[in-house]
């Protein structure tokens, strides 16, 4: 399949000439007026690569740069800015603001195809290397609430699991969970920060080896990666992208991945999907009037966590089994969110219950 290229700019002509010039390649183009709305394409069009000018209405392209380096859905997108700002002040703030290229107009096409060409080379080559095959089965288990049992069935899951049909083969259970967590507590292990220590390390750094090197290994041979048992709040968040490395590189190695999945994340699922289904299920309607503000980012606040990890462990990886747990007070509400997720058209969940 082609590369999906996003061309943003405010004049409509420079805008057709270069998805024409794009185009005769065999790009795919996605176009934009504005900042707002390049953000807005941006994230629902996950575009290959992203050509930028800078002197735009409202948001100019150092803004969107910065938007969209900031965010993870889109923070390791190929950008180029091409504007008629040639000087070289303007090409350090631009480069400053995320970009990896800054060319200048007038170019001529071949050198902006030469351009392009490197840069999707150059990330396909970086996400080789950086997301490797993930051949483990992934194991999710998600909580409408704290205290329902969560952490306590992954758990007695991981040592069935490795004591029976996975005896011999390598088991793994995360827990990523900012405080609060009880994998070592229940399985006797030490507490150790060592979670913590993978998080602040930069993702460039994270291997295969480095993350078994700071799990802690059960009699069962369950290899365990626990977050601290602290009151939550006085440790730093998990990274949605720490979160999506660890869990690719070690699915390279192991067979099963078990995954304790925080509260935050039903919470996500419910702020995204409950306005399609509100209208036929009249507890969804009413937890959503209650609970939901407009959006998402409302919702999760400052903590982009839940929301970020739908679509890099779940919708990301293939989830072999997403197992929820709740009283039953929430038992319709879980179910109803638990279906909506394994038939999601972009989602690749093979079973949920």
């Amino acid at each position: 399949m082609s590369a999906k290229i996003l061309v943003v700019d405010d004049d409509l002509e420079s805008l057709k000439l270069i998805g024409m010039i794009l185009q005769a390649k065999g790009y795919q183009i996605v176009a934009a007026r504005d900042g707002q709305q390049a953000l807005e394409r941006a994230f629902q069009e996950a575009p290959d690569l992203v050509i930028l000018d800078v002197m735009m209405p409202g948001m100019d392209g150092y803004a969107v740069c910065q938007r969209l380096r900031a965010d993870p859905r889109t923070s390791t997108i190929p950008i180029v800015m091409f504007t008629a700002k040639g000087q070289l002040a303007d090409k350090v703030i631009g480069l400053q603001s995320g970009a990896d290229e800054y060319l200048t107009k007038p170019i001529h096409p071949r050198e902006l195809i030469a351009h392009v060409e490197a840069l999707l080379a150059r990330a396909a080559r970086f996400h080789a290397t950086a997301r490797p095959s993930l051949r483990a089965k992934v194991i999710g288990f998600l909580g409408c609430k704290g205290g329902v049992g969560t952490s306590t069935l992954a758990v007695n899951v991981s040592v069935a699991l490795a004591r029976g049909p996975a005896q011999g083969k390598k088991v793994a259970l995360l827990e990523f969970r900012p405080g609060m967590s009880t994998l070592a507590l229940q399985l006797g292990l030490p507490l150790r920060d060592n979670l913590q220590r993978l998080v602040e390390q930069p993702i460039g750094s994270l291997n295969a080896e480095t993350i078994l090197a700071q799990m802690e290994r059960h009699p069962t041979g369950v290899m365990v990666l626990g977050g601290t048992p602290v009151p939550l709040g006085t440790v730093k968040p998990i990274p949605p992208l720490h979160a999506d490395a660890i869990t690719r590189h070690l699915g390279a190695v192991v067979d099963y991945i078990l995954i304790g999945l925080v509260t935050a994340i039903l919470i996500a699922i419910l702020a995204i999907t409950a306005p399609w289904i509100a209208p036929y299920d009249p507890l969804v309607q009413d937890v959503y009037t209650r609970l939901a503000p407009p959006s998402p980012d409302h919702l999760l606040g400052q903590d982009d966590f839940g929301r970020d990890v739908l679509s890099r462990i779940i919708w990301g990886a293939r989830v072999s089994l997403l197992v929820g747990i709740c009283s039953v007070a929430f038992g319709g509400l879980l179910g109803t969110v638990l279906g909506v997720l394994a038939g999601y058209k972009g989602g690749r969940i093979e079973i949920a219950i």
